[in-house]
């Protein structure tokens, strides 16, 4: 069976970096106050860029609001692309794919996160098939290395292992 830390370390390490990042917040109210250690302050209306995890908090305090675009069209680009190349080509995602797309889907809801969630499954079975041809085909290219996500590469290189621990053992070493 595979060894998914190395999985789930790469998935932390890229949620960890995404809440760090800038997101534009609209505040709803007045606020000076401290989250976790962050001086905020702004008024009703004001517009500022503050972490993620800070503009988070402000809005499930009902202080502010996130203004996140939908990755809704991103998702349906990501399919369409995908879908349109052969089974040894992959689009390009960039590494954070899945981390936004789950922090969208936790915030969508629910109808809209049932019709989302089934897409990304279509996309996640399509790459993750064409991810198990290049395993067994070849070593992966640099072009195509790039156009995978940080738990893309993390699942490659487990599955390259588990492969070849399987072919050295099939073949007695000899292949």
């Amino acid at each position: 069976m595979a060894d998914t830390t190395g999985m789930a370390a790469a998935q932390k390490a890229s949620r960890a970096g995404y809440d760090l990042e800038d997101v534009k917040v609209t505040f709803t109210a007045d606020v000076a106050t401290s989250v976790s250690g962050t001086d905020v302050s702004g008024r009703e209306g004001d517009v500022l860029n503050l972490p993620r995890w800070v503009a988070r908090a402000l809005e499930g305090a009902g202080h502010a609001r996130v203004d996140e675009p939908s990755m809704e069209p991103e998702l349906k680009q990501a399919i369409s692309k995908e879908n349109g190349l052969d089974d040894y080509q992959l689009a390009t995602l960039d590494d954070r794919f899945y981390v936004r797309m789950q922090a969208h889907l936790e915030r969508a809801p629910q109808q809209k996160r049932e019709e989302l969630g089934s897409m990304l499954n279509s996309l996640v079975r399509s790459r993750v098939a064409k991810i198990a041809r290049l395993v067994i085909s070849s070593k992966l290219s640099a072009a195509n290395a790039e156009k995978l996500t940080i738990e893309e590469r993390s699942l490659y290189e487990e599955m390259r292992a588990s492969h070849d621990e399987f072919v050295a053992r099939a073949t007695g070493g000899t292949a």
